[in-house]
């Protein structure tokens, strides 16, 4: 088991690039910023399952979506986008003008990933999702059977999902596409942890493209489904240590907390509401049910506001300072990734390569102490603050 790089010399060259973009926006935040050129946009918060690791569950709030119209006025006012998480605490496939935010994406040469149950992606959709060119879809998938599966994500049916999974990929295959790139997300509870290599087949055999397996992060009322870190660690190693020729990638993330001010995010994108309100990124929209607090919180709302002038505010450029200065704003506080500065000690930011590795699978430092540098995925959407241990395929080469 080993840490791939991707993409060689010209991902690393990308890396340092973007690296110099974040440092100069730091830099200049007094000054006119152009808009980010990767941004995620709630679709809904409307949902057609209740899932017992996702606040909505707890919500007291009506759901809600966002209108095409504002979605499209909110495209146009955003020059130089090229990639849009298009997903949030809903399922977007609820929200009935969603293939449509996507082809109006798609006609605009904009990359496009999302996330969905997959509960209802029949034949027919899965047909359009192929012939739109969508770059990447995140299928959540937290049991390799029914029983578990179900248990988690309530109100869903596995094998109908299961199906789905299957319907999708034999239309890509039929139209001989290489997108979108599909992807399982695997979410480590209490009552999943001895699925883990059952979910490394299941993912084989639907042929998917990768496995994502990652850890939960809880609020309040799921706590008691939150894995130890020991187990975590002890489930993967068990599961994964011999798996050096699967048929499948996975992709181990473990969450850890680095110094905030180590935080790309207010300078790089934005997270916006159904209703319009932008927030720094995902995390700071996740307070069970709380969106008073949230819309209290928002930089600004691109319904009543142009977003340029949202993105140079004086509340926006005040966020970002304080994270530049290590101190935690108000709306980043109980972010699962970050943490005020002066609460991390600089020896955590000197661990080695093969200590990374160790601690994300629990045979070297605790995973809660280890430190990676920012990654980004192929979508070039930001995943800050992971430890991420790539397996590859059988097809992959070892050199």
């Amino acid at each position: 088991m080993r840490v791939v790089r991707r993409g060689g010399l010209p991902y690393a060259l990308g890396l340092v690039l973007r690296q110099l973009e974040w440092n100069v926006r730091a830099a200049t935040s007094r000054l006119i910023l152009l808009p980010p050129d990767s941004i995620q946009i709630e679709p809904t918060t409307r949902c057609n399952l209740r899932c017992t690791i996702c606040e909505l569950r707890h919500w007291t709030l009506e759901g809600g979506d966002m209108p095409l119209q504002k979605f499209e006025q909110l495209i146009d006012q955003l020059k130089g986008l090229k990639s849009v998480v298009l997903s949030g605490l809903g399922e977007s496939f609820v929200n009935k003008s969603f293939l449509e935010m996507i082809a109006y994406l798609k006609s605009r040469n904009i990359r496009v990933i999302f996330s969905s149950n997959f509960t209802i992606v029949n034949r027919s959709i899965a047909r359009r999702l192929v012939e739109l060119s969508v770059d990447e879809i995140q299928v959540s998938i937290d049991g390799a059977t029914k029983d578990v599966y179900e248990k988690i994500r309530v109100g869903a049916d596995f094998h109908r999902v299961i199906a789905n999974v299957r319907g999708f990929m034999d239309a890509r295959h039929r139209l001989r596409s290489p997108i979108p790139k599909v992807t399982i997300n695997f979410v480590t509870t209490t009552k999943n942890l001895n699925q883990v290599r059952a979910m490394v087949e299941l993912s084989e055999s639907l042929h998917v493209d990768e496995l994502v397996i990652s850890d939960m992060r809880p609020f309040e009322e799921s706590r008691p489904l939150l894995a130890t870190a020991e187990d975590v660690s002890s489930s993967l190693r068990k599961s994964l240590r011999h798996s050096d020729n699967l048929g499948v990638n996975v992709v181990v993330q473990r969450s850890l907390r680095r110094p905030i001010n180590k935080c790309n995010l207010p300078w790089s994108t934005a997270y916006i509401t159904y209703d319009g309100y932008v927030m720094p990124c995902c995390y700071s929209i996740q307070q069970t049910g709380n969106r008073a607090r949230q819309m209290k919180l928002s930089l600004g709302n691109v319904f009543t506001q142009d977003f340029l002038r949202i993105w140079n505010s004086e509340a926006y450029n005040a966020l970002r300072r304080e994270v530049k200065a290590g101190r935690s704003p108000e709306t980043c506080r109980g972010c699962p990734l970050y943490a005020p500065k002066e609460t991390i000690t600089f020896a955590r930011e000197r661990q080695t390569l093969a200590e990374q590795k160790h601690s994300a699978f629990g045979d070297g430092p605790p995973s809660s102490e280890a430190v990676l540098p920012v990654e980004w995925s192929l979508t070039n959407w930001p995943r800050p603050a992971v430890a991420q241990m790539h397996i590859p395929m059988k097809s992959v080469s070892s050199k």
